[in-house]
């Protein structure tokens, strides 16, 4: 798929990271692409069902899209390795959104964007129409 290569150069030979880095970015792509597949959903905006995609990876074996879960039912992945597809996951579909294959909301589907409301007045900054936070003015 030429987005999860692109993605997987840029990690590789763009940020420098390991090789080692990549290949687990790679399987993390990998298992969010099959588990996309297998359900029916668009990669690029499947963002938002990463609690399906959490369930799935817990308890879907690697060669089945069977999920067998029920009481008592051992995971067949933990938590730490769920913890570390997630984080590959996002970082795929966020490296979308900045080359424009993956739409722009996804980001809020992903991450919990910080709200400033309940800050006072002089810890908010305003914000520009890109939705970037624009420095505070300096008081005379």
């Amino acid at each position: 798929m030429p987005a999860a290569d692109e993605f997987l150069r840029h990690v590789r030979f763009g940020r420098d990271q390991a090789e080692s880095t990549t290949r687990t970015y790679a399987g993390a792509v990998a298992l969010y692409l099959t588990w996309c597949q297998r359900t029916g959903r668009d990669w690029t905006t499947a963002g938002g069902r990463l609690g399906s995609f959490m369930f799935w990876l817990r308890h879907a074996p690697a060669d089945s899209s069977t999920v067998v879960a029920g009481p008592g039912s051992e995971p067949v992945r933990g938590p730490r390795r769920t913890n570390t597809v997630l984080a590959g996951v996002r970082e795929f579909l966020a490296h979308g959104t900045s080359l424009g294959t993956v739409p722009m909301f996804v980001l809020s589907q992903l991450y919990e964007i910080a709200d400033d409301r309940d800050l006072p007045p002089e810890a908010s900054r305003p914000i520009d129409d890109r939705g970037m936070a624009q420095p505070t003015p300096r008081r005379p």
